[in-house]
C-alpha cells in the first residue's frame, strides 16, 4: 500500500498536473501527501550571498503558494503538509523522501524552465536513479497551459507477465480502480520468437516448431489472463484483459495504451526477468516514451513475498 506521497512543486503547469494524480492515487491509497518546494541555493559563497535576499523572497512566495495548495487539497479530501528546502532540487527531493519515509514520489518529466526536447530533466533522471521508494512519472510535453485540477481515471493499463511483481503491481492498481470506478485492462504481451539472423535461413520445420511455440505461449497467456480477470471480476471490478505477440514489448505497452485511452499505466519496476539494476529495460524505456501517466512500483513489500501468488488463489 502507499501511504506517504511526496509531490514536490516548481510552480508550472506541469507540476500541478503531476500534483492532480498525487492527489488522484492518494485519495484511493487514503494516503498523506507532503508538499516540497526547493529554492535553489546559490553555486559559490559571493553568489549565495548576492541571492541572499532573493531566496529569502523566493521562500516566502514558496510558503505561501504550498499553503494554498494544501488547502485546495484537503478541500478535496486529501490531507496535506508542506515544506520549503533550500539546494538542490534532485538532492533535496531524494533527501526529504527518506526523511518522511514516502512509498511514491510523484514527479513532472520536465520542470520550470527545462526543454522538453530530451525525454527526462536532469532534476528527474537524477531522482529517479536515487528514489528511495516507488516513483511516479507525469509526461509534461502532454500537458496543455491548464492542467486538469483533478484527475479521475477512467481505465488503467496494467502489463502483467505472471511474476509477483507485477500481481503485486496488479493488486495496487485494483484498489486505485474500484476508488475512481475505473476499468482495469490487464496486458500480457507474448514477446516473439526472433527468427535467426543468419545467412542460412531457416528451414520450414525450423519455422513450424517457432509457430507452434508462439501458439503454445499465447494459449498459456490467455489461460492465466482468465484467471486474473475472474478473480478481480469476483470483487466487483471492471475488468478486461488483452493478449499481443510483439517483437518490442515496451513500445506495445505505449501503442496499446494510446489506443486504448488509459488514462494511467502502473507497472513493477522489475518483472521475471530480474536484474541487478534499479529499472528494467521495458520500464525504462516506458519512462522515456510514454505519454501517459506512469506509476513504476519499485520493490515487492515483504508481506508481498511471502504471499502466494494470485494465480494459485485462483487455479
Amino acid at each position: 500500500m502507499i501511504r506517504r506521497i511526496l509531490g514536490p512543486l516548481d510552480g508550472s503547469p506541469a507540476g500541478e498536473e503531476a500534483l492532480a494524480h498525487a492527489a488522484a492515487v492518494g485519495r484511493s491509497q487514503r494516503a498523506r501527501l507532503t508538499l516540497l518546494q526547493v529554492v535553489e541555493a546559490g553555486t559559490s559563497p559571493t553568489e549565495a550571498v548576492a541571492s541572499g535576499v532573493d531566496r529569502r523572497l523566493q521562500r516566502a512566495e514558496a510558503v505561501a503558494y504550498l499553503v494554498e495548495v494544501a488547502k485546495r487539497l484537503a478541500a478535496e479530501g486529501v490531507e496535506a503538509t508542506s515544506e520549503v528546502a533550500e539546494g538542490r532540487a534532485a538532492d533535496e527531493i531524494v533527501q526529504r523522501a527518506r526523511a518522511v519515509a514516502a512509498d511514491l514520489v510523484v514527479l513532472a518529466t520536465h520542470g520550470l524552465g527545462q526543454a522538453v526536447g530530451f525525454p527526462l530533466g536532469g532534476t528527474v533522471q537524477k531522482v529517479l536513479s536515487l528514489a528511495p521508494c516507488s516513483v511516479m512519472l507525469v509526461r509534461a510535453a502532454a500537458v496543455g497551459p491548464a492542467p486538469a485540477a483533478r484527475v479521475a481515471y477512467r481505465r488503467i493499463l496494467v502489463p502483467v507477465d505472471g511474476s509477483p511483481s507485477a500481481e503485486w503491481a496488479l493488486c495496487l492498481a485494483a484498489s486505485i480502480a474500484r476508488e475512481h470506478e475505473a476499468e482495469l485492462l490487464l496486458l500480457q504481451v507474448v514477446p516473439e520468437v526472433p527468427v535467426s539472423s543468419e545467412r542460412i535461413p531457416p528451414s520450414p520445420e525450423e519455422l513450424e516448431i517457432l509457430g507452434r511455440l508462439r501458439v503454445l505461449r499465447e494459449e498459456r497467456g490467455e489461460r492465466y489472463l482468465r484467471v486474473m480477470r475472474a478473480q478481480f471480476e469476483a470483487s466487483g471490478l471492471r475488468v478486461r484483459s488483452r493478449l499481443v505477440s510483439a517483437g518490442a514489448v515496451a513500445p506495445c505497452i505505449q501503442g496499446l495504451a494510446d489506443e486504448e485511452r488509459a488514462d494511467l499505466i502502473v507497472v513493477s519496476a522489475h518483472g521475471v526477468a530480474r536484474a541487478p539494476v534499479r529499472y528494467g529495460r521495458v520500464v525504462q524505456r516506458l519512462m522515456t516514451g510514454s505519454d501517459v501517466p506512469l506509476l513504476v512500483l519499485q520493490d515487492l513489500p515483504e508481506e508481498a513475498q511471502a504471499a502466494p501468488p494470485l494465480r494459485a488463489a485462483g487455479a
